[in-house]
């Protein structure tokens, strides 16, 4: 029970409540219809059907040409490796021609210098190896650098 409590009325029954008259009233212009957006069905299973292979085509078009387009760019990366790879090849030839034997004689002419009397090949060794000291066929003075 609540600590606030309505009065009682004593003795008297309380009135029934009293029942609304209808009341029907006929507009006097008719109402405009509600228009409702209404979602297209597609009925027929054949239609259905060509939707979707429609769009698994419009899919598999699509990856075509990513792919095409791929292989144009691979086929353009080659091309540019291939092009440096002859720049290179063509830098290594003009740096190696450079030390050719006739280049070398004919920049020694140029320079005014003798041309040798012989020529010694060394033969070729391990890092490892100790090389012995060189034979002069002149006079050189022994220096502690080359005194052993």
């Amino acid at each position: 029970m609540s600590v606030v409590s309505l009065p009682r009325r004593s003795g008297a029954p309380a009135p029934a409540p009293r029942a609304r008259p209808r009341i029907v009233s006929v507009p006097s212009r008719p109402r405009p219809e509600r228009v409702v957006a209404r979602r297209r069905r597609v009925g027929s299973p054949l239609v259905r059907g060509a939707i979707v292979v429609g769009l698994a085509g419009l899919i598999a078009v699509g990856g075509t040409l990513v792919a095409t387009a791929r292989a144009v760019q691979l086929h353009q990366l080659d091309s540019q490796v291939l092009d440096a790879q002859a720049s290179y090849a063509a830098q290594v030839g003009s740096a190696s021609n450079v030390s050719t034997p006739s280049v070398v004689a004919s920049a020694a002419s140029t320079l005014h210098l003798v041309n040798p009397t012989s020529v010694t090949q060394v033969p070729s060794v391990s890092l490892g190896v100790t090389l012995g000291l060189p034979q002069f066929s002149g006079w050189a003075p022994v220096t502690p650098r080359t005194s052993r």
